[in-house]
């Protein structure tokens, strides 16, 4: 990932998974395909993960950074506001939420 090599680092964890089903993995799958441009895959990923945890903050969060990065901003904001009931975001996300809000 910190090369840039979105595909190739999502093969490697996608073998991970083979090892150990780990929800921090799905999380970076998710990541690495929005990194990639490939939103459709990451909110499948996403998705999945949030069948096992509804709460999970990362995938909710996740979810509203890949809406950003399509365009999608009135989704992107309702994931934000998920995210924040459940823990507060960091600075960068929520500097991505003020642009959602003022996109709107």
């Amino acid at each position: 990932m910190n090369l840039d090599k979105y595909p190739q680092a999502i093969d490697e964890y996608i073998n991970s998974l083979a090892i150990e089903d780990d929800v921090k993995v799905l999380i970076a799958i998710a990541n690495a395909n929005t990194l990639n441009g490939d939103y459709d895959d990451a909110l499948d990923v996403y998705d999945s993960v949030l069948k096992k945890d509804e709460e999970s903050f990362d995938a909710i969060k996740g979810k509203a950074l890949t809406y950003y990065a399509c365009g999608d901003f009135k989704k992107a904001d309702d994931e934000f506001k998920k995210a924040t009931a459940i823990d507060s975001l960091d600075s960068y996300s929520k500097e991505i939420w003020d642009e959602c809000l003022e996109k709107i």
